[in-house]
């Protein structure tokens, strides 16, 4: 992580010396300060250090937000901006990749076949580039898994289906699919000097958008200059689940939970290694089983991802989310057609497909229930004023699972469909991030996560990219 991030103006020491810059926002508000109170009034520890230290508690979250001119981020800017001039670089838009050309002819005294190129179509003309030394996949947890699969690597009885030649069969191609499942709780708010909201932007009014636009233009300050989002916690299990009559529950609820769960594709050894680490988690009083996020202002997702619509209205607003850190529910990802043209992908994420993550969700939306109802922030919000989804309360474990069960939504970071580990285990990858079965081919992105991260994975990505950097440039 050193290696990608550098931190400024943190208040840390350790600040890490990469070529992407993060910042932590400037508190122009006083609704970080009533959550990170908040949380204290609970008993969790505030403001541990996010990029190098233990994740447990509250914290201020950094972003991708250059500090100086406030401008977002990312890797066209930190790295490709640098490498363009790169006589070894070439880059090519426009361009789509239909699979990975092999010689089976050639093989290695392993018996691995050989990735001689990619084939490719662009303009309408079909090429092929050759590889001298390596090919590496770097297209994300759905397409990484659909160029394998499109190349003949995958589920042998699926390519044949679709009439694709085998070169290597492994049935754990675009399998073991993860990602994040939340609920999102809005309730009214006091219209208070120094509390004020993102709701304005949200409804796009014209004077707000007009004073955030001066702020930044002038200041590079305000409500442009961040997400909103960065007010977070990480938090365990509920403290009654912690006591030794709680725990004896707790592995009640594991123990049915993983008796009822459909074994899927997913090895027995596998499946059992995932529930014996999510359980650990869970267990552990200092452990975060689920992210907390909070936004002043109204933010709520239905359906796959899709906004909600704004209540009508000026009413102010103050939203958090509990997000499962660790699901054990896997999906997958497949295509269904022999072109790489066609959009085809049956994508089945199957969330809360295993029992226990939904028992873990709803106790979790249990404590952001009580989150909002601690006096800290209660005080802020409108007596008998509007809450959304309108529900009158969660102390109910039925009802939590129920709201769980209509309003959880996934987040979009999928991992785990071309697996790092064992292929006995499930892997589709092996620790260098070569594919088994062909030495000189390697995919280096979030799809080789076997298991999901705690929060937002962009640090764990970048990690990946390094790690497999290192990997390449060793083995040239």
């Amino acid at each position: 992580m050193a290696r990608a991030y550098s931190l400024t103006d943190s208040p840390w020491e350790n600040e890490g010396h990469g070529t992407l810059q993060i910042s932590v926002p400037k508190e122009d508000s006083e609704w970080p300060r009533v959550w990170r109170d908040t949380i204290a009034a609970l008993g969790y520890p505030v403001s541990e250090n996010p990029f190098f230290g233990r994740y447990y508690g509250a914290v201020m979250t950094p972003e991708s937000v250059q500090p100086t001119s406030k401008q977002r981020n990312f890797v066209g800017s930190a790295y490709l901006g640098t490498a363009r001039s790169r006589t070894n670089l070439t880059i090519w838009t426009q361009a789509l990749v239909d699979k990975v050309v092999f010689d089976a002819s050639i093989r290695d005294k392993d018996g691995d076949i050989l990735a001689t190129g990619v084939q490719y179509t662009k303009n309408g003309e079909t090429g092929i580039v050759h590889a001298r030394k390596e090919v590496i996949l770097s297209a994300g947890t759905f397409h990484s898994p659909k160029i394998l699969e499109l190349s003949g690597i995958g589920d042998a009885d699926l390519l044949r289906s679709l009439g694709i030649d085998v070169v290597i069969d492994n049935p754990h191609v675009g399998e073991n699919l993860q990602t994040h499942t939340y609920c999102t709780m809005a309730f009214e708010v006091r219209d208070q000097e120094g509390f004020q909201t993102m709701d304005g932007l949200i409804r796009q009014d014209p004077s707000a958008i007009k004073a955030a636009m001066e702020s930044y233009r002038k200041q590079q300050e305000g409500p442009l200059t961040k997400s909103g989002l960065n007010a977070t916690a990480q938090l365990p299990l509920p403290s009654y689940l912690m006591s030794s009559e709680g725990k004896s529950e707790l592995d009640r609820i594991f123990k049915q939970s993983c008796e009822r769960a459909e074994p899927g594709k997913t090895t027995a050894a596998f499946a059992k290694a995932h529930e014996k680490f999510v359980h650990s988690v869970m267990s552990s009083p200092t452990e975060a089983s689920a992210l907390y996020y909070s936004f002043p202002g109204f933010v709520m997702l239905e359906g796959e991802g899709g906004m909600a619509d704004m209540p009508p209205g000026s009413k102010n607003w103050f939203t958090a989310a509990t997000l499962l850190a660790y699901p054990v529910s896997r999906g997958s990802t497949h295509i269904t057609s022999a072109s790489s043209s066609s959009p085809g992908l049956a994508i089945d994420p199957k969330y809360l497909s295993h029992p226990f993550d939904l028992e873990i969700l709803a106790r979790h939306v249990q404590q952001l229930e009580t989150i909002f109802k601690t006096e800290t922030l209660a005080i802020h919000i409108v007596r008998d004023g509007k809450r959304l989804p309108p529900t009158n309360s969660l102390s109910n474990l039925d009802e939590a699972r129920e709201l769980v069960r209509h309003k959880a939504v996934g987040a979009h970071r999928h991992s785990g469909t071309c697996s790092m580990m064992p292929r006995k285990l499930g892997g589709v990858v092996d620790e260098k991030l070569r594919v088994y079965g062909c030495k000189n081919l390697r995919v280096c992105d979030f799809s080789i996560a076997p298991l999901m991260t705690r929060c937002n994975p962009q640090a764990t990505v970048y990690g990946i990219a390094e790690h497999g950097t290192h990997n390449i440039k060793s083995s040239s």
